[in-house]
């Protein structure tokens, strides 16, 4: 990723995570887990968090309603990230 932005300044990361809990997801180890909010994330311009994934990445609430998930969506945005867009919210 890096070195595509390097050589293409308007070249767009998107980061789709795949981090799961349950059975049906894919399940990733928690010192993986950790890298997601200080890596990827904060390299994106454009991230599709699920719901379970935008609590994940936010490291810092439970999400328990729309309002919740438009904050963390900002503070995405914040950190730099072009677009949010966060699939299956509730």
């Amino acid at each position: 990723m890096r070195m595509v932005k390097e050589n293409n300044h308007n070249a767009w990361y998107l980061y789709g995570p795949l981090i799961g809990r349950t059975k049906q997801e894919c399940v990733v180890e928690s010192s993986i887990e950790k890298f997601y909010p200080q890596g990827s994330l904060l390299k994106s311009d454009i991230v599709i968090p699920n719901f379970l994934n935008l609590e994940i990445l936010s490291s810092r609430f439970r999400i328990t309603n729309i309002d919740e998930a438009i904050i963390t969506a900002h503070v995405f945005i914040f950190q730099g990230s072009k677009v949010v867009f966060i699939k299956k919210l509730f």
